[in-house]
């Protein structure tokens, strides 16, 4: 489903939401299990939002409507992943190309399988939440994290 702007509406509610918020800088309070609140700005060349701990690196906002797709795809649910890098996981063995890491590492991103994996889940995750598109959930027994579509944007 695309808006009036031929922008999907993922984009058009995140891109709302964030410009309504603050034009310059933006903190997400509740990011999963991240130790600190990291700080977004929108990108220079307006393509998505900066961490501002991850100095080279842009959250598209392409890439967040990718995501919604995928859960969609995936039933509504989509486990996060996030914690599987920081125990040296590598893509395609034991990162699944249907954990939210997966998806961004493979698809988004275009990494193969065998390599290493940036933790980048929570941010794509928390940010999708605070903007009311996805709710986040804490473990479900050992399988991890994970995130659920809201149901304004489930089949789109």
């Amino acid at each position: 489903m695309t808006s009036k702007n031929n922008e999907s509406k993922i984009v058009e509610v995140l891109k709302n939401k964030v410009f309504s918020t603050s034009p310059e800088k933006l903190r997400f309070e509740s990011l999963g299990n991240l130790k600190s609140s990291p700080i977004f700005s929108v990108a220079p060349d307006g393509s998505g939002l900066q961490v501002e701990q991850l100095k080279d690196f842009v959250l598209k906002w392409n890439h967040f409507q990718k995501i919604v797709e995928k859960a969609n795809q995936l039933g509504g649910i989509m486990y996060r992943g996030d914690n599987l890098p920081q125990t040296g996981a590598k893509l395609g063995d034991e990162i699944s190309h249907d954990c939210m890491e997966g998806f961004i590492a493979s698809e988004l991103l275009l990494q193969k399988d065998g390599t290493s994996v940036t933790r980048r889940s929570t941010y794509y995750s928390g940010i999708l939440a605070w903007a009311k598109i996805v709710s986040l959930h804490p473990k479900r027994d050992k399988a991890g994290n994970y995130i659920t579509v809201n149901t304004e944007f489930r089949n789109i």
